[in-house]
């Protein structure tokens, strides 16, 4: 089975995982891509309910427009 080294916890893992066992980091392409949209997810979920509870309309453009910036990396 080979392996290779996390960057992060530095513990070997076989090839074949996505993410390390060990500390969660994301190992291939794929699994950097996922987290990356899963985070964007994420933020879109927090920014959405700013947005509901917000009254200035300064902020809630800023807010709408953080919005748009990450439905777009999805």
């Amino acid at each position: 089975m080979e392996e290779k080294k996390c960057p992060v916890c530095e513990k070997q893992i076989s090839k074949e995982y996505n993410f390390c066992p060990y500390c969660g980091e994301a190992m291939t392409d794929l699994a950097k891509e996922f987290s990356k949209k899963q985070t964007a997810i994420a933020h879109l979920k927090l920014l959405s309910a700013l947005i509901e509870k917000v009254q200035d309309k300064n902020t809630l453009d800023l807010l709408e427009k953080l919005v748009n910036q990450y439905k777009k990396n999805l």
